[in-house]
């Protein structure tokens, strides 16, 4: 039986009725008549309007839900954003839609970012907006930021990143980030702890002395192409000399990069002994055994690579591992996971490009996987991620991770697989479900609420298990 669910909280309604106050304000402010005929007399009430709206969050909005509130003013105001910008009142909107983003910005809120949802999501992760035209246009009003995460933009590659105002900003990630990007975080934000590179092809080797300019990093990923080996190492090279009386090997605890050689694998051992979180892709002709020597090593990351690459890494030290991510790794022995790392507590498990990536074969039945193959029991995960191309091997392999509170699984599954995992036919522990990037369920004992985000419409209800 399908029963309808409303909020439990009024907090919740009130947050939805501001939320739909913000969207109606930015039409009425880009479309009224009398708010467009007159430029000076438009941006005089624009800014005393959005003035107010400030005070009031300010005075009104409790700092403990600060964070959560903002998040969902933003995706209100995104969606308006978007829809107006393909109307000819768009440049009205680029102006005025900044000064809203200000004004609902509350003073507590350290941090603006764009969805992430490849690992680890939270209920609050759904409600981010993932296009980051808005923030970006908006960044010179957003002063007191420390923790920027970018999405991707309709218009990468070029603009300038304008933070010049941004002096405290210690997190920083953007998926089309260009070498402007990277001069302008160096000038401005000389404090920066974690910086986050993915998927852009404006990255050059001139980044190499914007980012040895950073004396504080923490966190380094550039999984850039354009980010060559020879770069790589002089970035390696460069940010494990003392500078300024700061000992910056010492500082890293992150870092991730693409196509590493046996050189860059010695100098994170050799140099960078408190790296306790490593990303690696596309791994071809060097040797990760080695790393061995990180003796904080917790999480690892591997992408585009073949098993054989890491398994006798966790051969070696498997059971200091907690989390283990893999993207595409062909010939995966999970036997081997299970033996080699028993302390697991998150699985990260994504096969888009190669099928038989598992040695295992496709289109068998949830049966027949179970009589044929033998996969051990992994007791201690308690987060599960899965992206397979199959029901019945995602179910068989899912159905091994017996102990899981936090499942994510792609969205490619069937209405029936679905169904499975909302009875915890294999999962009795499991209370929260994450299904690709549009729904998540919470167990109680008898119930499961879900939440369905489609677009600016988020359905609730709640079924009987």
């Amino acid at each position: 039986m399908e029963l309808r669910a409303y909020p439990d909280r009024l907090s919740n309604l009130a947050v939805d009725a501001l939320g739909t106050y913000v969207s109606d304000l930015l039409v009425q402010l880009v479309t009224f008549p009398q708010y467009t005929e007159r430029q000076n007399a438009k941006q005089l009430y624009v800014q005393h309007t959005c003035a107010r709206l400030h005070d009031f969050l300010w005075s009104a909005l409790p700092v403990s839900s600060a964070n959560e509130t903002t998040v969902k003013l933003l995706r209100c105001l995104h969606h308006t954003y978007s829809a107006i910008s393909v109307t000819p009142y768009k440049s009205s909107c680029e102006e005025i839609a900044p000064e809203l983003l200000a004004a609902i910005l509350h003073p507590a809120v350290m941090r603006l970012e764009c969805t992430d949802l490849t690992s680890h999501p939270t209920v609050i992760d759904y409600y981010k907006i993932d296009c980051c035209d808005l923030i970006y246009k908006s960044l010179p009003k957003l002063k007191r930021l420390k923790t920027l995460n970018l999405g991707w933009s309709n218009k990468f590659g070029m603009q300038d990143l304008k933070i010049d105002n941004a002096q405290n900003l210690e997190q920083f990630s953007y998926r089309h980030c260009n070498i402007s990007h990277i001069k302008s975080l160096s000038k401005s934000c000389r404090s920066l702890k974690s910086l986050v590179i993915t998927a852009s092809g404006w990255i050059t080797d001139e980044i190499v002395s914007s980012l040895l300019k950073f004396q504080q990093l923490e966190n380094l990923v550039l999984e850039n192409e354009c980010v060559t080996q020879t770069y790589l190492t002089k970035i390696l090279c460069g940010l494990s000399q003392s500078q300024e009386g700061s000992n910056r090997s010492l500082l890293l605890k992150s870092f991730g990069c693409r196509n590493p050689t046996d050189v860059h694998i010695d100098l994170l051992v050799e140099r960078f002994r408190n790296v306790s979180s490593i990303s690696l892709s596309n791994v071809q002709d060097c040797s990760l055994t080695p790393l061995k020597g990180l003796k904080h090593l917790k999480k690892f990351t591997l992408k585009y690579s073949r098993f054989f690459v890491v398994d006798n890494l966790l051969r070696a030290i498997g059971q200091q591992i907690e989390c283990l991510d893999f993207t595409d790794i062909y010939a995966i022995d999970l036997g081997a996971v299970g033996e080699s790392c028993p302390f697991l507590l998150c699985f990260h498990l994504r096969c888009f490009e190669k099928p038989a990536a598992l040695p295992l074969p496709d289109k068998c039945s949830f049966t027949e996987y179970s009589d044929r193959y033998s996969l051990p029991e992994f007791s201690s995960e308690r987060n599960l991620e899965l992206a397979l191309n199959d029901d019945c091997l995602t179910e068989y392999i899912m159905s091994r991770f017996t102990y899981v509170r936090k499942l994510y699984l792609s969205s490619r599954g069937s209405e029936a697989f679905l169904q499975t995992v909302l009875k915890r036919k294999h999962l009795k522990y499991l209370e929260q479900f994450f299904w690709g990037d549009h729904t998540i369920v919470t167990f109680t004992e008898q119930r499961a609420v879900i939440r369905k985000f489609e677009g600016r419409r988020i359905s609730m209800c709640s079924l009987e298990t």
